[in-house]
């Protein structure tokens, strides 16, 4: 699973990240399931099997809200 979030907002969350725009098979930009606006210049995409116990979590529905907890 892939997530974004902003490295410059000091209360960056972490979104569960989708496809915006592709070329082919090819992901070009990645932006938040839940539709938040980042500055996607200074966004970054992590990935991992699941969120790590330390991040913050986007707390709308689309992303890790009630019963989306990435796990």
């Amino acid at each position: 699973m892939k997530y974004i979030n902003s490295r410059r907002a000091a209360n960056a969350v972490f979104h569960k990240a989708e496809p915006l725009e592709t070329n082919g098979d090819f992901v070009e930009w990645w932006g938040p399931a839940c539709g938040a606006r980042l500055d996607l210049a200074n966004a970054s995409v992590s990935e991992a099997e699941k969120p790590e116990p330390w991040w913050p979590l986007c707390p709308k529905t689309k992303c890790f809200g009630p019963n989306k907890k990435g796990e």
